[in-house]
């Protein structure tokens, strides 16, 4: 298993683990070229989040983060630091007071961070300047617990960072003697899903003809609720099981969204450290602008799919690269001008 990194280095610093949050891990944008030989992709599970927390330090998009689940770490950093959080609405403190969410922060040396329980979304994604430098395996610093690569954070782990700047940039108002946020804040995409039901769109799945009219129509009309047993794999789905396929199906490849229908009939959604190969049909996909969202869904949520051909579902992650684009783009030049020469990497 790989460990957390550690060193005592010239100009690299520690963050000690004082309490480990729910479920936080190391992630960056996982490993996309290891599917081949049967590799999750993994990652961080909300990409835009995940960049946004990045560009808010001065990062490029794809460097290593912690990514908390429900309730966050508590964490003490020995040097400066320059971090972010983005994702879901947590609640943060420094030293006991409470932290503005999706703005770029400075952190005193002796500075304790507590990311305390999540009130909107499910995760977030908390990045420092210059990354977490967590230990690589097979080309990414992603935790895959399960595969025994990395691990969860537990008590007492220490990570390493290169130090912030020594002083908060003009312009950052203090929030208590080792702490200070920038001028600006981020809006978060979260404000666009529905508080009560959550609608994921899907294209038509490889296997769909295999089930019946009646169970097709169920799939679309029923509200499903997000089950207690779902994870950063896949999340199962609670309600009225879906009749059964017509015949069996032997393991194919599936990808993070494929929805798959075991014989309980109760559909399992792929997410983003799912699996390489299946052998459940497959009734639908998630389209890629929508798989963010999965993230964001808690046990308990309710969920609801909607078709779309596939020209529309290319269409929307058209246009959604270009928003995140721009978006983004706007972070970045905000973060700059915020952090100055003292700017991340």
């Amino acid at each position: 298993m790989a460990a957390l990194a550690r060193t005592h280095e010239p100009g690299i610093a520690r963050v000690r683990v004082l309490a480990p949050g729910l479920f936080t891990t190391v992630q960056d944008g996982g490993r996309p070229h290891h599917r081949l030989i049967g590799v999750p992709l993994g990652g961080a599970l909300d990409v835009l989040s995940f960049r946004a927390a990045n560009r808010l330090v001065g990062n490029g998009e794809d460097v290593a983060v912690l990514e908390v689940t429900g309730a966050g770490p508590r964490l003490l950093f020995e040097a400066p630091a320059a971090v972010a959080m983005c994702g879901g609405d947590f609640r943060a403190y420094v030293d006991g007071e409470p932290l503005p969410p999706q703005r770029a922060v400075w952190l005193g040396g002796g500075a304790i961070l507590e990311i305390r329980q999540v009130r909107r979304g499910f995760r977030g994604y908390l990045a420092i300047r210059g990354g977490f430098l967590a230990e690589q395996a097979l080309d990414s610093r992603s935790a895959l617990p399960r595969y025994g690569i990395g691990k969860l954070l537990a008590a007492g782990d220490e990570m390493t960072y290169q130090p912030g700047p020594a002083a908060p940039p003009a312009g950052f108002r203090a929030i208590s003697p080792r702490a200070a946020v920038a001028p600006f804040q981020v809006g978060g995409w979260l404000d666009q899903i529905e508080d009560e039901i959550v609608i994921l769109r899907v294209v038509r799945g490889e296997q769909a003809d295999w089930f019946d009219e009646g169970a097709r129509r169920a799939f679309f009309d029923r509200t499903w609720q997000v089950a207690p047993q779902s994870d950063r794999m896949g999340l199962r789905l609670r309600g009225d099981p879906l009749g059964a396929p017509s015949r069996q199906l032997a393991s194919e490849p599936v990808v993070p969204g494929s929805v798959q229908v075991p014989p309980d009939g109760l559909p399992i959604v792929l997410m983003r450290e799912c699996q390489t190969t299946g052998g459940y049909p497959k009734l639908a996909t998630v389209i890629s602008a929508d798989l963010d969202k999965l993230a964001h869904l808690r046990p308990g949520s309710s969920v609801r799919f909607v078709e779309v051909s596939f020209e529309e579902a290319f269409r929307l992650r058209s246009v959604q690269d270009r928003l995140a684009r721009v978006w983004l783009q706007f972070v970045a030049e905000r973060a700059q001008q915020a952090w100055g020469s003292q700017g991340g990497n």
